[in-house]
Parts: structure tokens; sequence; C-alpha cells
């Protein structure tokens, strides 16, 4: 059995409450951190790791639910913004072993979440982590290029 983690209400309308989301989101990491020491794990595998392949510690962000003023307007703006918020999210992911997904959110956002994605995973401290991912919506047409350009 597997599982992914999400703290719902993603959308956020001041700084104020877009940190408080972040630093939810790290006390859930916190949590799952301590639990998953308890967890068997299943198969061949180091401990943090199921199936000998798939963390055990799963759980997915919506970029904009940690950057109050997420808009494809102000695009770099936006990725420089909510970068400063992942960041910490993502290194106590990588000391966890866990699995962080970037949701997808409505499509005015779809470009700008990919673009965060790749900038971020692109960085040094990050580059090769193999626990990341992030959601494409398969029903849209330009989804396989997406795919492609990821």
């Amino acid at each position: 059995m597997a599982f992914s983690a999400d703290i719902l209400g993603e959308a956020v309308v001041s700084e104020a409450e877009a940190d408080a989301y972040a630093q939810r989101y790290l006390e859930l990491l916190n949590d799952l951190g301590r639990v998953q020491e308890e967890w068997r794990s299943l198969g061949d595998s180091d401990g943090l790791l199921d199936w000998g392949f798939a963390a055990k510690v799963n759980f997915s962000i919506k970029p904009s639910s940690v950057c109050s003023q997420m808009s494809a307007r102000a695009f770099d703006q936006s990725i420089s913004t909510a970068k400063e918020r992942l960041r910490p999210l993502l290194r106590k992911a990588m000391t966890l072993g866990a699995h962080i997904c970037f949701d997808m959110e409505h499509y005015d956002l779809k470009n700008l979440t990919l673009a965060l994605y790749r900038s971020l995973m692109e960085e040094p401290e990050f580059r090769g982590y193999p626990h990341s991912g992030t959601v494409l919506q398969a029903y849209l047409r330009e989804s396989e290029t997406d795919l492609r350009d990821s």
C-alpha cells in the first residue's frame, strides 16, 4: 500500500498565509519522517524505500500554496518567490528520502509550474534527486510535448 499526502486549500491570498502553508508542509514532513522509521520495508530496501525503489513518504504540493502572488504575468518573479519557499521543503524531502510531486493546478499556471519544477531540479543542490515529479494533465493536447520537454 502506498499513499501521497497533501494539504488541501491551496488558494492563498497573502504571504503570511503562504508562509503558514510552507510551515505546515515542513511539519507534515517532520511527522511523516518520524513515523516512517516504524514502517517495515517491503522487499530489498535500505529502510527509506519500499519495493526497492519507491519512497515510503510521498507528498504533493501545489506551488501556489506557498506563493500568494503566483501569476503567469509575473513569470520570473513568481518562480523566484516560489523557489525560495520550496527549497526548504525539497531539502527536507531529500533528508527523508521522500518523494515530492509538484501538483498541477488550473491551466493558467501550467507553464509556470513546469518551468518552476525544471528550474528547481536543475539547481546543483537538487539535480539528480530521483524522488521528484510533476503532474501533467493528460487531457490537454500539449501534454505530450510538455512531457518530452520535461
